[in-house]
């Protein structure tokens, strides 16, 4: 009998078999691996990640793990915490609608630095990646929206428990570890999202990987914590907010029935900006491809969203490219003037494009209620109105994003993703043998030749 969520979830984890991972799923997985390496090889281009390699730097040597984009090695910890940054670095990363936040970014890099000083095989690191996937979205089941609402941010805090989960099965945790795991990194969750839009916030998926990574060494190590560091009083979920602790026996019985990566699935990104942007910026996109008016013929625009959504995208006037990530007045003014919000939109020379800077002034973001319904998060609903010169009133209304699973992106798009953001680190001939080797995931015997690939060596 399941005494409680803290022994289920360790159960799940340490009794995990890979070979549960129909193809289906391996594939699912695969091309969330592919899409967050790519999330990866754009983000070593941002500013935010010199400054936190140039940090790191200084206190630690060479070490077993590659840095991706720069083939640089440092030990295990400080890897997982350089990747998990840069994987956040352009808000590129895909997104869960269970857990209300970033699944990859926190996850993926401890997997990675964990299996590259260990040799595991590709099997092992997918089998990892699945069930880091699944606490995320248990976690999410059970503490949303009220974690969300207190102001929070889930790619930190949920993730942490995440890259804690699949830290713990590559590791070899015993069930016992592995709660003392999850107690461990009770104390260090941590991430607010007030920090959206400044250099911290991809910060907080490099925190998480690297205290998942810490938290399953500590307790193999013998470190003791609170085996019931979840639920217990005083717990996370008494302390960052539980929406639905009453459903634990329901959330426990969906750990991988069925998998998170199939049903609902993950939400890959199209656009390097804040999820809450895009329904506004797809729409906009149809519309102007419908009817084909420029700028000129604008008055007004009028983006509305959910009550959670606006605080995230409201900032008007972006001094930074970090800031115009969650500014719907700039990428909706892109989407419009340019017909684009891709990477080269995030520069500091983007920001300064007269034509766009001419036309943010006539797009506002509203609130409309109506477009609140109990789930909105990432990729959240948006309804976006044009005033044109001529007198009409164009208006559009999407609840779900290009990438979102009702809306997939498909492997042709996720690909084209892929080489756009690893000409930003890689040659096109380093960029297609890791292409390959990323779609062999699975059958690799261990991952450092895909991590030298990934570095921008050789196999």
């Amino acid at each position: 009998m399941i005494k409680s969520i803290s022994e289920a979830f360790s159960e799940f984890c340490t009794g995990f078999d890979a070979d549960r991972l129909s193809p289906e799923v391996v594939a699912a997985l695969r091309w969330a691996v592919l899409d967050g390496i790519a999330a990866m090889l754009a983000g070593i281009a941002e500013p935010v990640s010199a400054q936190v390699l140039a940090a790191v730097s200084n206190t630690a040597g060479a070490g077993d793990c590659t840095v991706v984009g720069l083939g640089r090695r440092l030990p295990l910890r400080d890897a997982a915490f350089v990747n998990g940054t840069i994987a956040h670095a352009c808000d590129y990363d895909d997104s869960s609608w269970t857990m209300w936040g970033h699944p990859t970014a926190p996850l993926l890099p401890a997997l990675l630095a964990c299996a590259e000083a260990w040799r595991f095989s590709g099997k092992n690191l997918l089998a990892a990646f699945a069930i880091g996937i699944e606490i995320e979205k248990a976690l999410g089941l059970l503490m949303q929206p009220e974690h969300y609402r207190r102001g929070w941010h889930p790619t930190a805090t949920l993730g942490l428990f995440g890259a804690v989960a699949g830290v713990g099965r590559q590791l070899g945790l015993t069930i016992v570890q592995m709660e003392a795991a999850f107690g461990i990194a009770a104390s260090m969750a941590a991430g607010l999202r007030c920090n959206a839009g400044y250099s911290t916030k991809p910060l907080h998926a490099g925190f998480a990987a690297r205290s998942g990574l810490e938290a399953g060494l500590l307790a193999r190590a013998g470190i003791s914590a609170n085996q019931r560091a979840l639920e217990t009083e005083g717990g996370i979920f008494a302390l960052y907010g539980a929406s639905h602790p009453d459903r634990a026996a329901e959330v426990i019985n969906q750990l991988g029935n069925p998998f998170e990566v199939i049903d609902p699935g993950l939400s890959p990104k199209l656009y390097p900006c804040c999820s809450d942007i895009h329904c506004a910026i797809d729409a906009v996109l149809d519309v102007k491809a419908e009817l084909g008016f420029t700028a000129s013929d604008i008055t007004a625009v009028r983006c509305f969203v959910g009550t959670m959504a606006e605080p995230n995208v409201r900032r008007r006037d972006p001094a930074t490219p970090a800031e115009a990530k969650f500014s719907m007045s700039y990428c909706v003014a892109c989407a419009i003037v340019l017909g684009r919000v891709g990477l080269a939109q995030f520069t500091a020379d983007a920001l300064a494009v007269e034509a766009v800077q001419s036309m943010a002034p006539r797009i506002t973001t509203c609130i409309d209620p109506l477009l609140t319904d109990g789930s909105e998060s990432f990729s959240t609903p948006a309804a976006v109105e044009i005033d044109l010169r001529d007198g009409r009133c164009l208006r559009r209304v999407l609840r779900e994003m290009r990438g979102h699973p009702r809306r997939p992106l498909s492997s042709e798009d996720l690909r084209d993703k892929f080489f756009d953001c690893a000409k930003r680190a890689l040659s096109a001939s380093a960029s297609a043998e890791l292409y390959t080797a990323i779609c062999n995931l699975e059958k690799l015997p261990d991952i450092l030749g895909l991590m030298q690939l990934a570095g921008g060596g050789q196999a």
